[in-house]
């Protein structure tokens, strides 16, 4: 393949992966299932159509001769995801539902299969250029429409379009690869690339995924050892640069967390206690020198359980344009609900509102309100909503007990959540501990819980769980389980020797590296959600899989020298074509 012709492969690959991470995104105004699926039928078709040309072009180009580890690994995932439907359809369980089960997994090993026809061509710097495009593009679009309407809103915001487009769950292996291809290009390019994982980054943390911040700093050491190795890795070099960057950090975040919680002077006198207000009640007069943001502070309880808008506005001379910022609380009767609510009166609001919206009647009041000045404004308002991120609204619980909704909404729904999934999985029989439930099973759960929109719903028999691994022992029973754990033991451990066999300053050891910390990374992450299963992200993992076989292949033929880069002194180390000797991209 000539050179210009294998840069516009290369070209189209990228912005064709791009495309299919953006193209979620055009489903956001349809109703939330409409928009699922439509997102699945994308995935399946995209999918087939690599397949159909992977048969088409077989055998007449450079095929992947995938390690053999690999390829049990794959066949594991399969004959999971075959074992899991055929025990569904013997149990009866719902079409639809076995459909969408089966669809999220077998988009892998299908991808798998057809990107292993490509994969010598494609190259991993187009597939990753492509991933960290798309994600990164996705990322700007949902930060340019979620942010501006969020700085005036409550603290807790995150932000996230609505129908499950965020590109959030593919953030970390686009994380990873586009720090493996900063280690190589031109200085624009790795420009670029730099600026691409700022906005991840920023994605990352503004989706409020909390879970993701836990095994996010897994998956980086993880990538920092295999990548740099252990001699780079704890060189005095290296173990400064860390000291200084923790430092600072620390000092950054130690400093906003002294800023926003020190006293500041209370500008109500007094305690406020109070029924459901009505609109323009004024609760506190601002000194005319007040000029910063003000944060309200309190307490809510009520006489019985459901959910309820705190809102806080500004009046002045003119009511039409007032400052305006609410809250959504769950309560639970007398047990209290802490709100702080961030807004900035212009200058001639002196008086500000607390407004309690109870559409449900549960006769809620307000105590121990604090009305502080906090400047600069900007700061106010950016450290509110990052503090925010942090805070989960009460768990609605069972519908009826106190003490639920007293803990954090999203742990408390899965620790509930696991608890009925466990309970399903010891009552069943033999056959279903070692088979499973099949896909598409559902479990008695009863409960209430948050929807996609923040709505509080009440989840009966639900399908859905959030961790992976209690999915797979309750619809595939113990045989499923091993053969998908050991599935993803293959995955890992192949592509940590990879990378651990290329020389340090190599750049396929850096694409190996982050592959390996991509996958560290979601499986310690599907013990609270099941990304690997997510079926718009799914084909992605079967294309990861066959491009490291490709990369693996091209490591066991012949070496040449080529310059190391990441050092100093220029030394040479081994990269290695494939054994074909055939150029690849």
């Amino acid at each position: 393949m000539t050179s210009a012709r294998a840069t516009a492969h290369a070209r189209v690959v990228g912005l064709s992966i791009a495309a299919l991470i953006l193209a979620p995104l055009l489903t956001a105004t349809f109703p939330y299932r409409s928009s699922l699926v439509a997102q699945a039928a994308l995935a399946l078709a995209a999918t087939l159509v690599l397949l159909s040309f992977a048969m088409i072009r077989k055998g007449r180009g450079e095929r992947t001769a995938p390690p053999r580890p690999l390829l049990v690994g794959v066949v594991l995932y399969a004959a999971a995801a075959l074992h899991g439907a055929v025990v569904a359809l013997v149990r009866g369980n719902e079409l639809t539902l076995i459909a969408g089960q089966l669809l999220a997994m077998g988009l892998l090993p299908l991808a798998a299969v057809a990107a292993s026809e490509f994969s010598p061509a494609i190259g991993w710097r187009s597939f990753a250029s492509g991933l960290v495009g798309g994600v990164t593009a996705s990322a700007l679009i949902q930060l340019a429409v979620t942010g501006p309407a969020n700085i005036g809103n409550p603290v807790g915001a995150r932000l996230m379009l609505p129908n499950a487009v965020s590109a959030a769950g593919a953030a970390p292996l686009a994380f990873f690869l586009a720090l493996a291809l900063s280690r190589s290009g031109r200085p624009l390019t790795r420009t670029l690339t730099w600026a691409a994982t700022g906005v991840i980054v920023l994605l990352i943390f503004g989706s409020g995924i909390r879970s993701q911040w836990v095994v996010m700093p897994v998956g980086v050491a993880a990538y920092l050892a295999l990548g740099l190795g252990r001699a780079r890795l704890f060189s005095r070099r290296a173990a400064l640069g860390f000291g200084v960057a923790s430092l600072f950090v620390a000092c950054i975040a130690a400093t906003a967390v002294w800023w926003w919680t020190r006293p500041r002077p209370n500008l109500v006198a007094g305690v406020l206690d109070s029924g459901v207000r009505g609109n323009g009640t004024a609760v506190a007069v601002l000194p005319a020198e007040a000029d910063g943001a003000i944060r309200v502070r309190g307490t809510l309880s009520c006489q019985g359980s459901g959910s309820v808008s705190v809102r806080v506005r500004g009046w002045g001379a003119s009511s039409e344009r007032c400052a305006d910022a609410k809250a959504r609380l769950v309560v639970a009767g007398s047990a209290p609900a802490r709100f702080q609510i961030v807004l900035r009166p212009r200058a001639d609001e002196r008086q500000l509102s607390v407004d309690l919206e109870d559409p449900e009647k549960l006769d809620c009041r307000s105590n121990s309100l604090a009305v502080e000045e906090i400047a600069p404004a900007s700061a106010a308002r950016l450290v509110g909503n990052i503090v925010g991120l942090f805070h989960r609204p009460p768990d609605p619980g069972a519908g009826s007990a106190a003490g639920a909704f007293a803990g954090d909404a999203s742990i408390a729904f899965r620790l509930r959540e696991a608890s009925a999934v466990l309970a399903a999985t010891r009552s069943g029989s033999w056959p279903s501990w070692v088979f499973g439930h099949g896909l598409g099973a559902t479990f008695a759960f009863n409960t209430l819980g948050y929807d996609n929109r923040g709505n509080i719903v009440r989840y009966d028999r639900p399908n859905y769980i959030h961790n992976f691994y209690l999915f797979l022992l309750f619809k595939l029973g113990l045989l499923g389980t091993l053969e998908v754990l050991a599935a993803l033991t293959l995955f890992v451990c192949v592509t940590v020797r990879g990378a651990r066999a290329w020389p340090p300053g190599a750049p396929d050891r850096y694409f190996l590296a982050a592959a390996a910390a991509a996958w560290i990374t979601y499986i310690a992450w599907s013990a609270a959600a099941p990304e690997i299963l997510d079926f718009r992200f799914a084909p992605f993992w079967g294309v990861l899989i066959a491009i490291t076989a490709s990369v693996l292949q091209a490591g066991n033929g012949n070496t040449r020298a080529i310059p190391d880069t990441s050092n100093r002194n220029a030394r040479t180390v081994s990269d290695t074509p494939p054994r074909s000797g055939k150029r690849t991209v």
